[in-house]
């Protein structure tokens, strides 16, 4: 019987790696501790993972909790709150449609990068087409759980404090992180840029610090922008207003047409043209972790309108 390969069994360890990864973040997520998805993506790194793992297991009751409460929708109806609701598995490509506005150099990142592995797959080695779908996936589930910013979020702008404070939900999904609370200090900001996505102004804000935990973006209802506006002017935060200057939809669609570009047609005509690698075990486990991803979420907003549509006829 033939050893097998270091290939194989490289293989095996990165599969492993990401169950490990699926555990670690429904644990973190159950215990709701804080930036969960980070040690989840600790503990995929390749071989490296198993030490992170490790101190995972080792210090898990020590780490630091999320703050955050779950909120209930009785907030006082007031010109500086407002909660938005865009939950169910219908509101994802919404969703996904605002995560996509937001972020600079990780969204250079992810349309720039397949490019350059199809072209690197077509001139150097077929082989690169692993890479490229591995790439494509990655970004998928990382905009899949960035978008769980925008299912049920309650902002209040506090201008006696010159702040905003934004505090989610979150998702009930096993496999996405849970509940937030930030608050966003004006001086930290260089810019806010307002853009329409559909009928929804989104605020899209710029730090001066390159990364920031902080959210990037806000949902802002119409009837709430004038207030915004004058809690930015009041703390000199330059606006730029895509809305006003008729550049909104423009700018939307671009970066839409890119994502769609990238992250969908490139990884499509490389499944095509390289038929092959599809069954690479990586490539595998990763299509199946958002293939459940996906069950799981549809699942849960079916137990959820269900469970809606059954508390209404008891009442």
């Amino acid at each position: 019987m033939a050893a097998p390969s270091v290939s194989a069994i490289l293989v095996v360890v990165l599969i492993v790696q990401l169950i490990l990864a699926v555990g670690v973040l429904m644990d973190a997520n159950r215990r709701q501790l804080t930036h969960p998805l980070g040690y989840a993506y600790g503990v995929s790194v390749p071989l490296a993972g198993y030490l992170v793992f490790a101190a995972y297991l080792t210090r898990r009751t020590e780490l630091p909790a999320n703050a955050a409460h779950s909120q209930t929708h009785s907030e006082p109806k007031s010109e500086f709150v407002w909660t938005i609701e865009n939950r169910g598995l219908r509101r994802l490509p919404w969703r996904l449609a605002y995560a996509i506005q937001d972020g600079t150099t990780l969204w250079r990142v992810a349309k720039t990068t397949p490019l350059l592995l199809f072209i690197c797959t077509i001139l150097v080695d077929p082989r690169i087409a692993k890479a490229l779908l591995l790439f494509c996936l990655l970004f998928w589930l990382t905009y899949l759980t960035t978008a769980r910013l925008f299912i049920d979020t309650t902002v209040r702008l506090q201008p006696a404090d010159d702040t905003i404070q934004v505090i989610g939900r979150g998702s009930d999904h096993p496999l996405s992180p849970g509940g937030y609370d930030h608050e966003i200090d004006l001086s930290d900001l260089t810019r806010v840029e307002l853009r329409r996505v559909g009928t929804q102004p989104l605020a899209i804000f710029r730090y001066t610090k390159r990364f920031s935990n902080s959210p990037r973006s806000l949902v802002v209802p119409n009837e709430q922008l004038a207030q915004l506006r004058h809690l930015l002017d009041a703390n000199d935060v330059p606006i730029h207003d895509r809305m006003r200057d008729d550049s909104s939809r423009g700018a939307v669609q671009r970066r839409c047409a890119e994502g769609f570009f990238s992250l969908l047609i490139l990884p499509l005509a490389t499944v095509m043209l390289w038929p092959q690698h599809i069954l690479s075990g990586p490539v595998v486990a990763f299509s199946l972790f958002c293939l459940l991803w996906l069950a799981v979420k549809s699942a849960n907003d079916v137990i959820e309108y269900a469970s809606t549509q059954l508390r209404s006829v008891q009442r």
